[in-house]
């Protein structure tokens, strides 16, 4: 009796564990955008001399930004499952091939655990947005509402 009782508090705690690990690989707390202003510009014709990297995330979404021409914009998304829509190139110009995805092996299989990544270095004065859409939201969790969109509107200035 007392090996069948311990078995199903052990059954009990695994569980419980299980669920609060897939709970917090999708409620983590958005990281805050953060200015690097030690970035040397790839092309120094291309960047002011103050020129900066910007990162957006999600504690910017559906916010404006001022960027100046030149600077570098980099969209970090904390979920594998976003997709970044290409922005227009007139203004921004893709640094990278291909957004990079970078899963966390820690997190639970199938949660999207990980970042996606996308770099663009502003070209023109003028407004584009980034846009980004996920429909999973974690294992086997269907994105609802405004949890499945990312907007964020991004002026420039020369």
């Amino acid at each position: 009796m007392k090996s069948k009782a311990a078995f199903l508090t052990a059954v009990v705690v695994l569980l419980a564990a299980a669920s609060f690990a897939v709970w917090r690989s999708t409620h983590r707390p958005a990281p805050q955008a953060r200015v690097l202003t030690d970035v040397v510009p790839e092309n120094p014709d291309l960047s002011p001399t103050n020129a900066q990297a910007v990162i957006v995330s999600e504690g910017q979404k559906g916010k404006v930004l001022q960027v100046k021409v030149g600077d570098d914009v980099e969209v970090l998304l904390h979920s594998t499952y976003w997709t970044i829509k290409d922005p227009d190139a007139k203004l921004l110009k893709p640094l990278m091939t291909q957004p990079k995805v970078t899963p966390d092996f820690k997190g639970v299989p199938g949660s999207g655990s990980g970042t996606v990544e996308m770099r663009y270095r502003v070209l023109a004065g003028g407004t584009v947005k980034i846009i980004a859409s996920r429909t999973s939201c974690g294992e086997a969790m269907r994105c609802t509402g405004s949890n499945g969109a990312f907007e964020t509107t991004i002026v420039s200035v020369p």
